[in-house]
């Protein structure tokens, strides 16, 4: 997280570092009762679909909190460092180590029994449903025998989203989460279902709108929490906490109009498709060049110092 600490910028990285190395991992049920929940309801819905209403409806629910310091919002899972467990990609693996996560050596995760007793409950639902197994059973022998000895190595992109990849940054921060759902919707009206690839776009087009309106959902909550920690906040911190809430504003109707507001958007691109997929080294692009003129401006302007950026 972005985090405004006084000080110099040593020690700020310093601040920064101790919160996050002794803030111990754990693991959260709540994406995993969310997806379960929905992939039930939306049974028969094309993969597309059900995938948007799930991502929709964690947005909407996953807990939500502002620590001291914060100026980003949004965390993966309900608190910081803990992991939210994805049973659409693969399930089996992480319902067999229940009792170990927190007595690992290493990658030590911490598991009350709530949870635990949770996900015993909801993981059974995904036998012969994982994009894991359903990759297994269409594997060739030669692939199997491969893969014994070390030839090739696949489960990892078997097992969670896809990874080693850049979005485009620039048509967020260029259109704003509420235009690209517009414009979808603009898309979708103008279908020709008669054409014979209309109905892959309708579902294509349905669920972009489905997702974006999750995210709008998902940054309201904060502006909606912001009001009561700044009834609670003085000083310093209230001033950071006022230029958040109207920033968030400002992105939840119309693209980024300054710098602040771009580091938001892309920060919440980049943290939305961890919660949908979780893949693995997602990258944030040339940010210094899609991020510069903000900053040029901002900085010309004096809307903002170097020292702040630090």
């Amino acid at each position: 997280m972005l985090t405004t600490l006084t000080g110099t910028p040593r020690e700020r990285v310093q601040k920064l570092r101790s919160i996050l190395v002794n803030t111990v991992p754990g693991i959260c049920a709540e994406r995993a009762r969310v997806y379960t929940e929905c992939y039930q309801q939306f049974e028969f819905n094309p993969p597309i679909l059900k995938r948007a209403r799930a991502l929709k409806e964690y947005l909407e629910k996953v807990s939500i909190s502002f620590n001291e310091n914060e100026l980003l919002p949004g965390w993966q899972s309900s608190h910081p460092r803990w992991a939210p467990v994805f049973p659409e990609y693969s399930w089996n693996w992480v319902y067999e180590e229940l009792d170990l996560f927190d007595n690992r050596a290493y990658d030590r995760f911490l598991v009350d029994e709530r949870t635990k007793e949770e996900l015993r409950d909801l993981l059974p639902f995904w036998k012969g449903r994982s994009l894991y197994e359903r990759i297994l059973a269409r594997q060739p022998k030669e692939v199997f025998d491969s893969t014994k000895i070390g030839v090739i190595s696949w489960a990892g992109q078997a097992t969670s989203g896809e990874g080693h990849i850049v979005v485009d940054h620039n048509l967020a921060l260029s259109m704003g989460f509420d235009g690209i759902r517009n414009y979808a919707s603009q898309l979708l009206s103008k279908l020709e279902l008669e054409q014979p690839d209309s109905i892959d776009k309708r579902d294509f087009y349905e669920s972009v709108v489905i997702v974006f309106e999750g995210v709008l959902n998902y940054i309201q909550r904060f502006i909606n929490l912001l009001q009561d920690e700044l009834n609670k906040s003085s000083g310093d911190r209230l001033s950071e906490l006022q230029k958040l809430a109207g920033d968030l504003q400002t992105i939840i109707t119309k693209p980024s109009q300054n710098f602040r507001q771009a580091l938001i958007t892309v920060w919440l691109v980049h943290l939305i498709q961890q919660m949908e997929s979780n893949g693995h080294s997602v990258s944030l692009g040339r940010f210094d060049q899609y991020l510069y003129s903000y900053f040029a401006r901002d900085i010309k302007s004096g809307e903002i110092f170097r020292t702040e950026c630090t």
